[in-house]
């Protein structure tokens, strides 16, 4: 990545020397910033994003033609893409590899109803940071294992849950990737599963923005957990509900049966979120 981020670097330099212009450092000010931005200082610029997390970045700014109008800029922006500024709009350079965060538990979480129950609890869950998937054609990757314990035959279900509120306990819930198993007639201790679910920003992005979803979960349906997994994928074919990508979303996941029971459970013990 650094390479591509270095060549991408070189060529707009050489271009700019063939212009007859200069590459360098100035304090000239660009005439607008990007938007969800604020002005920290000037040569280089430092631009501090106004999301959840606050954090900075650099802008190397260079002139075409010496004092002839606005700086063009090169950054990476909050949302992980690389950038060129020209004091007047924002051109995609493409998106930028993002780690968003892991998440690693041992607790089992008790599902009596046949309601989808969060496995992960408040402030441990992952957060897509305000305005970090708002490009058309992101990738968001979603995936993650753990066990379930069932006290009587059922369906299995996994999902994803986008939550405006940590915890899911509250706010505005998005569910994406829903799958559903076939019967497990066994009662299964500490079964496994795995679940695979890859967002897709569609066209339409900001405070209504959707996305494509497909997923897959996997589980025990044997007699024993070192039975192999039967895998399973979602049926989606068409964009999900609407998520405000221009606030920061919590990732979740969550788990239930199709037979309530006070034996039931899941444990989630690992997840990892990242995009390109």
């Amino acid at each position: 990545m650094k390479t591509t981020r270095f060549a991408i670097l070189v060529t707009l330099v050489a271009a700019t020397l063939l212009l007859g212009g200069s590459f360098a450092q100035t304090v000239q000010a660009p005439s607008a910033i990007p938007s969800g931005s604020t002005t920290t200082g000037y040569g280089p610029y430092d631009l501090v994003n106004l999301g959840t997390a606050l954090k900075t970045y650099k802008m190397l700014c260079f002139e075409a033609q010496p004092n002839s109008g606005p700086d063009t800029c090169l950054f990476r922006s909050y949302a992980g893409h690389l950038d060129i500024y020209n004091g007047s709009g924002t051109t995609s350079l493409g998106g930028l590899a993002a780690n968003y965060g892991s998440y690693q538990g041992t607790t089992a979480v008790s599902i009596t109803t046949t309601s989808y129950t969060a496995l992960i609890a408040a402030a441990s869950d992952v957060p897509l940071q305000a305005n970090s998937v708002g490009l058309p054609g992101k990738h968001i990757h979603i995936r993650g294992s753990g066990v379930y314990t069932n006290a009587a035959a059922s369906l299995l279900n996994g999902e994803v849950m986008l939550c405006t509120v940590s915890g899911c306990g509250s706010g505005t819930v998005v569910a994406y990737c829903p799958v559903t198993t076939t019967n497990q007639a066994n009662d299964l201790t500490n079964g496994q599963f795995t679940f695979d679910c890859v967002l897709i920003a569609t066209s339409t992005v900001g405070s209504s923005g959707t996305f494509m979803a497909k997923s897959t979960l996997g589980a025990n349906l044997g007699t024993a957990t070192t039975a192999a997994l039967s895998y399973f994928a979602d049926t989606a074919t068409a964009a999900g509900s609407a998520v405000d990508e221009t606030s920061t979303e919590y990732v979740n996941v969550a788990f239930k049966f199709s037979t309530s029971n006070a034996g039931n459970s899941a444990t989630l013990q690992e997840l990892a979120v990242g995009a390109n």
